[in-house]
């Protein structure tokens, strides 16, 4: 049941994460370095209508920012999972079955005991 809990919360933070840089202003894809000398952009968008050759470098840090974010979630869901599945004691081992030299040299005594 906690892990259950610990999911669900991790979900919703993650939800509220993803929102807060897509929708709440930290938006890093218009960053862009442009590679034509000379020439100024106010965007990404109008450097590419333009043909220049521009370096569209936050694109790529949005997405190591949401990659880095899925893989925490991602690292603490398997370490609730994993938290949950120790809580279940393990079933006790099998009892250790004998060589087969024991086992021939029990019934030689037996039979021993047996003659008397």
């Amino acid at each position: 049941m906690t892990a259950f809990l610990s999911i669900n919360l991790t979900l919703r933070l993650v939800a509220v994460l993803s929102f807060k840089l897509t929708m709440g202003g930290l938006n890093f894809k218009d960053l862009f370095y442009n590679l034509k000398p000379g020439a100024t952009y106010t965007s990404l968008d109008a450097a590419q209508k333009a043909g220049a050759p521009v370096i569209a470098w936050g694109s790529w840090l949005m997405t190591v920012i949401n990659f880095v974010i899925i893989a925490f979630v991602m690292f603490m869901m398997v370490k609730s999972m994993n938290a949950a599945r120790k809580a279940e004691p393990a079933p006790p081992p099998p009892p250790a079955v004998p060589p087969p030299t024991e086992v021939l040299l029990t019934q030689i005594r037996d039979l021993l005991k047996a003659r008397g």
